[in-house]
């Protein structure tokens, strides 16, 4: 990162060292930039220790356990309007919770609770946590036994003596972060100093040893599932470093697979410092469209602008609802990075464009063949001249008549659309009409025509530069109003 990048990401999280040897980070421009507040406890652990790390969240707190420090911790969290969720990721591990702002200070006290009172020593609660993990592998899951294996987990519970391994390693008071999503003043970072001071990791003989027999998966694995439908995939692709470019990379590569042949379920994530990850169900053409993707760069004007716009939305979910995107900001966290994403991207990186470089397994019908993509394929450089793109500009308005029976200025719109074609012969424009009841349809059908008629008639627009559309009008547009789009290139 740029160096005034790297100053606002200091400003962005600010990071206090306690005497305990654990750390707290406040996040001071978030605050209430979401109807609820967000804190977290997280740890750091190194990847091959992840599948443990995702094992033992279920031992940190699992509503449906029936304990007495569950229940208490659940009576207590419902009484706060708590919402808990956990992250494990290759960095590491966390647990977060949501509340209602005023129940800031308390929801920070509900994590506490809920690590230092942590029941590892007892048996029946690793039994359950074995239990509830072989549950969700019962009946056909391709999706998720995919996923593990391209994450390389065995796809069984560990054993006990690596979860108290785990325990007595990941949450050592150094290697643990308190955190919220927001501001703290001075009198509650000393409360939660005071909190935490006299909380250190138990001493490995003060819990009993205990082991259980564990068995692999059953035979049924994914290779022998060729008949499955639709394709199953779990895959990654690789993404700049920067976080800015990061996400708009991840947004143009989403938003173009949208558009070409979206994928019937998707769930993604970031992964590392370079990664996206995603497992997927897809159809065959979405399946196909994937494949022959080898460059991602911008087609025109429009669809810079449509990219634009989802790196601005992606943008304010992040900021907006921090604790439902522990890829970023916990991640980023671990790793000792900070995320500081601008309000716009510079035009010359979506007109640059990205190679795509993406590994994953796929379980794949006979008629696709198993297509396994482990190598990298060859990427053919494929780019926008930066001068032809920096013209693509095209014309588009919304025209709302001021009163009733007023004509659209179609001069302004002409001349707007010769200037456009004089640098871009091939644009498209759609006249878009609207009416609010069926019977009005063929009424609006022949007003836009009209005009059609005379922008090229009188005005000299290309016929093939002019189409026209009509449909219902949505409740927040006028059905007199008049939408001119443009449709890139014919």
């Amino acid at each position: 990162m740029g160096a005034a990048a790297c100053l606002v990401g200091i400003w962005l999280q600010v990071v206090e060292g306690w005497p305990s040897g654990m750390r707290l980070v406040t996040y001071s421009e978030l605050e209430r930039q979401g109807p609820m507040a967000g804190a977290f406890v997280a740890w750091s652990h190194t990847p091959d220790k992840w599948e443990t790390g995702d094992f033992f969240l279920r031992l940190v707190y699992d509503p449906a356990y029936p304990s007495d420090r569950t229940r208490r911790l659940k009576r207590w969290g419902d009484s706060l309007g708590l919402i808990v969720s956990a992250w494990s990721g290759p960095e590491g591990a966390a647990l977060l919770v949501e509340a209602p702002w005023p129940h800031k200070k308390e929801a920070l006290q509900w994590l506490h609770a809920a690590i230092t009172s942590l029941e590892l020593g007892d048996e029946r609660l690793y039994q359950w946590a074995v239990y509830r993990y072989r549950r969700q592998q019962e009946g056909l899951r391709l999706g998720q036994e995919i996923a593990w294996r391209r994450r390389g987990w065995r796809g069984f519970p560990p054993s006990y003596e690596a979860v108290k391994a785990y325990f007595y390693t990941a949450l050592r008071p150094e290697n643990v972060w308190v955190g919220v999503f927001g501001r703290l003043s001075l009198r509650e970072k000393a409360d939660l100093r005071r909190l935490w001071v006299h909380w250190n990791t138990p001493a490995p003989d003060s819990s009993s040893s205990y082991t259980t027999s564990s068995s692999p998966l059953p035979p049924d694995t994914v290779e022998e599932n060729l008949w499955a439908y639709p394709i199953y995939g779990a895959a990654c692709i690789r993404t700049p470093t920067t976080w800015p470019e990061r996400l708009a990379f991840v947004e143009a590569f989403l938003s173009w697979w949208q558009e070409s042949a979206p994928p019937l379920q998707f769930r993604g994530a970031f992964e590392g410092p370079d990664r996206y990850c995603f497992d997927v169900r897809l159809d065959g053409k979405s399946y196909q469209a994937l494949q022959r993707l080898t460059y991602l760069t911008v087609r025109d004007n429009a669809q810079m602008s449509a990219w634009m716009e989802a790196y601005a939305r992606r943008r304010l979910k992040l900021r907006g609802e921090p604790v439902h995107y522990p890829d970023v900001w916990i991640a980023a966290l671990l790793r000792g990075d900070s995320v500081s994403l601008p309000d716009t991207v510079p035009s010359l990186v979506w007109l640059r464009g990205w190679p795509i470089t993406l590994r994953g397994i796929w379980l794949v019908q006979e008629l696709y063949a198993l297509d396994t993509l482990l190598e990298a394929r060859a990427i053919p450089e494929k780019r926008l001249a930066p001068d032809t793109a920096a013209g693509l500009v095209p014309f588009e308005t919304l025209w709302v008549p001021p009163r009733r029976r007023a004509e659209p200025p179609l001069s302004t719109w002409a001349a707007a659309m010769q200037a456009n074609l004089a640098s871009q012969s091939r644009l498209r424009w759609v006249l878009v009409g609207y009416y609010r009841h069926r019977r009005e349809e063929g009424a609006v059908l022949r007003r836009l025509h009209g005009w059609r008629q005379v922008l090229i008639k009188q005005y000299l627009i290309p016929p093939g530069a002019l189409q026209v559309q009509v449909r219902p009008a949505p409740p927040d547009v006028s059905p007199n109003a008049i939408r001119v789009v443009c449709v890139g290139f014919s």
